[in-house]
C-alpha cells in the first residue's frame, strides 16, 4: 500500500516539474495536490482519493514492525484510486 502513495506522490511532483515548479520535499499529498489544483482545476477529483492514499504513507516498513495486513477489496481500492491519480496526471501533461 505504500508503494501505491508513493506512485501518486511521484505522478504528482512530475506534474509540478513539468509545469516549472521546484518540487518540494515533502511526503504530503494533501500539499502536493493544493499545488497541482493552483495549475489546474481538475486535480480537485482527486481529494478523495488523495485522502485515501495519506493513511498509507507512515506504514510500518521496516525490519522487526509487525507487517500490516490489508483485505484484498482494501487494496483493490487503494489501486483503484492511485490509477484515478496517475491517469489524471498522464492526460494533463499530453
Amino acid at each position: 500500500m505504500f508503494s501505491l502513495q508513493q506512485a501518486a506522490e511521484k505522478y504528482l511532483k512530475a506534474f509540478l516539474v513539468k509545469q516549472g515548479y521546484s518540487v518540494p520535499k515533502t511526503h504530503n499529498l494533501y500539499y502536493l495536490l493544493s499545488l497541482c489544483q493552483r495549475v489546474e482545476k481538475k486535480f480537485e477529483r482527486l481529494e478523495d482519493d488523495i485522502g485515501f492514499l495519506s493513511e498509507y504513507a507512515v506504514e510500518s516498513r521496516y525490519p522487526g514492525d509487525p507487517p500490516i495486513i490489508y483485505s484484498e477489496s482494501e487494496a483493490k481500492l487503494a489501486l483503484l484510486k492511485a490509477k484515478k491519480i496517475v491517469n489524471l496526471v498522464k492526460i494533463s501533461l499530453g
